[in-house]
C-alpha cells in the first residue's frame, strides 16, 4: 500500500458554475521574489508565539540537490493527469519555513462556519483559513495580512501551481501534512473537476482530511530536507519559478522589505542555495545590505535605544478632521530644534492622534513615531512607512526636503486603522478603501494626516530662507 494518499480533485456537478482563480493575475503585476518573501514572512511574524524571535528560511533545492524522479513520483501520483508535468529527471524545490511560530492551530477537520462545535467564542481555526479559504481571512485586526490571499504566492511560485505544507503545531503538539493544487476547471473523459486538488485523506464526504501518519510525515520532511524539530510551518514549492525566484533576489528582499523587524530583533530570515548561505539578522544586517539600508538600520537602532524623555511629542490635533498646522511644535521648542535638525541630529517625536470609529461614544487614544535625519546628499526625502514590522513601500508622500526618516505605527488602535486602508499586496494605503469610509469618522482625513507627517514635519524643522515668515509651512 503506497505511504502517501493520491492527488483529488473534486468532480463537478452538471451545470455548477465554473469559477477559475486568478491568483497569477494579482501577482503578475509584482516582482515573484518580493511578493513571496513578503507574504510568507508577514504570516509567520502573525504566527509569532509569544516574544520569541521568528526566523523564516529560505532553501532552494537544484540540481544534485533536487528530488529524484523516483522520489518524486510518490508526491505526483494522481496530479499526472490534470496537468502537465515537466519533463525531468528531477523534481526542483523551494522550502519556506518558520519557528519561533504557533504553527497552523484549530481543528483540521473542522469548517468553524458550519459545524455546531465551530462559531463564535471558539479560538481562531489558522489550519481552515489557510488551506480553505480564499480572498477570506481568519485573521485579526492587528495582524499583517488580512485578505486572505497571500498564500496564493507560494502556489504561484511553483510552474504545476502546487505546494505542500507541513505544520507542527504549538497547542497539542500534531503534525500535519497536507499538499493543495490550484488549476483552472478542467474536463478529463467528460467529467469536469474543481480547479482546488488536495494532496490529502479525502473522506466519504470528499473532505480533504490532514495526513497526520508519522511514518509519511516523517519520510516527507526527509526527503525535503525539513528543519521541523519545533513548532512552525514548512512551505514546500515544487518545481519552483527558477527564473523568478533566485538566492541573490530573496536576500535582497527580505533585506529591504523587513529591515525594521530584523534591525529590532524580532526576526531573522536564512537563505541557502547549493552550499551558499546567508543568514540576516540584527547582528549580520550591516554586512550584508547595502550602504542605504545601512543607514536605517543604524537610524533604527538610535530610536529603540532612546530614553522616553528624549522623544517629542505632537499633541493630538483639535476635535474634527485632523490636520497639520503650524504650530504643531511649539515656537519654543522648534528654536531649539531646528539648529539640530540642520546640523544633521537625528530627531524623533511620537505623534497623538485619535481614532474614531463610527458610532463609538469616543475616539481611542492612538501614536505613531517618526525618526528622521537631515541628509544632503539626498536627491529626495527617503521616507518608509511600517506597520506591525511590515514595510508598506509605496506609500506616497511629498519628499522636497533631504530627510531620511522612518514613520512606524505599532500601536494597536493605529495598526488596525491602517490595516483596514492597506490594498492586498500591502503594499500601499488608500482611504478609498471601504472601511475607511465606512468604518470611520474623518477615516480620509486621519489616513492623510499619517501619510503626510514626514512631510510636515520636515517642513516644519528646515530653516526658512530669509526674509520668509519662519511660521509659514505648507498645510
Amino acid at each position: 500500500m503506497p505511504l502517501f494518499p493520491s492527488w483529488h480533485f473534486r468532480e463537478m456537478s452538471r451545470g455548477e458554475m465554473n469559477v477559475d482563480p486568478v491568483h497569477d493575475e494579482f501577482f503578475k503585476a509584482q516582482d515573484l521574489a518580493d511578493a513571496i518573501v513578503r507574504e510568507a514572512i508577514q504570516n509567520s511574524l502573525d504566527a509569532r508565539r509569544g516574544h520569541s524571535t521568528v526566523r523564516v528560511r529560505f532553501r532552494f533545492a537544484t540540481g544534485v540537490n533536487a528530488l529524484p524522479s523516483s522520489v518524486a513520483a510518490q508526491y505526483l501520483r494522481g496530479l499526472e493527469s490534470h496537468l502537465e508535468i515537466p519533463a525531468h529527471e528531477e523534481m526542483p524545490f523551494l522550502v519556506v519555513e518558520d519557528s519561533g511560530t504557533r504553527g497552523l492551530t484549530g481543528d483540521p477537520g473542522e469548517d468553524p462556519e458550519l459545524d455546531e462545535r465551530g462559531g463564535a467564542g471558539r479560538d481562531r481555526n489558522d489550519f481552515y483559513y489557510f488551506w480553505r479559504n480564499v480572498g477570506r481571512s481568519g485573521k485579526g485586526e492587528l495582524d499583517r495580512g488580512r485578505w486572505g490571499l497571500g498564500k496564493a504566492a507560494f502556489s504561484v511560485s511553483s510552474r504545476i501551481h502546487t505546494m505542500f505544507g507541513l505544520t507542527h503545531r504549538f497547542d497539542d503538539g500534531r503534525r500535519l501534512l497536507l499538499g493543495q493544487s490550484v488549476l483552472k476547471s478542467h474536463v478529463l473523459e467528460s467529467q469536469r473537476f474543481a480547479p482546488y486538488g488536495f494532496f490529502a485523506n479525502v473522506g466519504r464526504d470528499e473532505f480533504p482530511y490532514a495526513i497526520d501518519d508519522r511514518e509519511a510525515i516523517a519520510r516527507f520532511a526527509i526527503d525535503f530536507g525539513l528543519e521541523r524539530d519545533e513548532p512552525g510551518l514548512s512551505i514546500v514549492v515544487p518545481f519552483h519559478r527558477e527564473d523568478d525566484l533566485r538566492f541573490e533576489q530573496v536576500v535582497a528582499s527580505a533585506i529591504r522589505q523587513y529591515f525594521y523587524p530584523m534591525t529590532r530583533g524580532d526576526l531573522v530570515v536564512t537563505v541557502e542555495d547549493s552550499g551558499r548561505r546567508e543568514t540576516i539578522s540584527s547582528r549580520t544586517i550591516d554586512s550584508v545590505a547595502d550602504a542605504a539600508v545601512a543607514r536605517l538600520s543604524a537610524l533604527t537602532r538610535w530610536s529603540l535605544a532612546l530614553a522616553p524623555e528624549e522623544w517629542v511629542t505632537i499633541a493630538e490635533p483639535p476635535d474634527g478632521a485632523p490636520k497639520w498646522r503650524e504650530d504643531a511644535i511649539p515656537a519654543d521648542q522648534l528654536e531649539i530644534l531646528r539648529p539640530r535638525f540642520e546640523q544633521g541630529d537625528r530627531l524623533a517625536f511620537r505623534v497623538r492622534l485619535p481614532v474614531r470609529r463610527k458610532r463609538s461614544a469616543r475616539a481611542a487614544s492612538s501614536y505613531f513615531d517618526v525618526v528622521l535625519e537631515k541628509d544632503e546628499s539626498l536627491k529626495r526625502g527617503e521616507h518608509h512607512f511600517i506597520r506591525r514590522g511590515i514595510t508598506i513601500p509605496e506609500v506616497r508622500s511629498p519628499r522636497d526636503k533631504p530627510v531620511r526618516a522612518l514613520l512606524v505605527a505599532d500601536d494597536e488602535e493605529l495598526s488596525s486603522f491602517l490595516g483596514d486602508a492597506e490594498n492586498p499586496a500591502h503594499s500601499d494605503w488608500s482611504e478609498r478603501n471601504d472601511k475607511i469610509r465606512t468604518v470611520y469618522d474623518n477615516g480620509a482625513w486621519t489616513l492623510r494626516y499619517v501619510k503626510n507627517a514626514i512631510a510636515h514635519l520636515a517642513g516644519l524643522l528646515s530653516t526658512p530662507p530669509a526674509g520668509r515668515n519662519p511660521d509659514l509651512v505648507l498645510r
